[in-house]
């Protein structure tokens, strides 16, 4: 006897083939841990990355100042890990122990929103100029980016699987809480979510293809957890240099 296939597992699987068809890059969501300076563990769902039509991934993470000066960011990624985020007076002991630093440092969650202006994204200036060593014409165009950025001083991290699964885009029927950043001790992107966020996940999508059965343009939103090994993510996330 053939094997019945239920209705919602039936759109979960032709939503899937639309949104691979797509030329687009979905948002990627990931579960989060938190673990708070109290020790209580806090779980939920964070924006990874805004997808879209442009390029890379616009990427999320975090953003450290040292004594008030810029520094490097700890960019989201393929396996990214764990996160400890350093907030006030810090006391760090180098080499043997013999000299420590004192540092005030201050840790934002960095929020990519270049995605949010797409035709500000890329600006493309062309002209036509005369070369200096033909008698023909040279074609010269100037490509620059322009991103933008956010600091926030809390992690928007949602409870629960967001309906709409639009997070780059400030779902407000699944209004984000506010996680302060000065109280996470230990921050991590789960690999293996357990079997309710697993439930959770597959019934938010059941849902939301069910709702998008006919839209041309899907955008569905790819999770952490799902792309462990594929490499081709390493170079879709977009680098802080780009």
């Amino acid at each position: 006897m053939p094997r019945r296939t239920s209705m919602p597992l039936v759109a979960l699987l032709a939503c899937l083939s639309l949104a691979q068809a797509d030329l687009g890059l979905g948002d990627l969501l990931a579960v989060c841990r938190v673990t708070l300076r109290t020790g209580r563990l806090v779980e939920g769902v964070v924006l990874v990355a805004s997808g879209g039509y442009q390029k890379y991934l616009s990427t999320n993470g975090f953003f450290e100042l040292i004594n008030d000066s810029l520094t490097r960011p700890e960019l989201f990624k393929r396996g990214f890990g764990v996160f400890e985020p350093r907030d006030g007076i810090v006391n760090e002991t180098l080499g043997s122990g013999a000299y420590v630093r004192r540092f005030k440092a201050t840790t934002y969650f960095l929020y990519d929103m270049s995605h949010r202006t797409p035709s500000g994204l890329v600006d493309v200036k062309t002209e036509l100029r005369a070369a200096s060593d033909t008698t023909g014409l040279v074609l010269s165009r100037d490509i620059s980016y322009h991103l933008r950025y956010e600091l926030l001083r809390y992690v928007p991290l949602y409870p629960t699987v967001p309906p709409k699964l639009f997070l780059g885009w400030e779902d407000p029927s699944a209004a984000p809480e506010k996680l302060a950043v000065k109280d996470i001790a230990r921050f991590e992107l789960v690999r293996d979510p357990s079997a309710d966020w697993l439930k959770r996940i597959a019934a938010a999508e059941s849902v939301y293809c069910a709702d998008h059965a006919e839209d041309p343009d899907l955008f569905l939103p790819t999770w952490y957890h799902r792309i462990e090994n594929e490499s081709t993510y390493d170079n879709l996330f977009r680098p802080w240099d780009y």
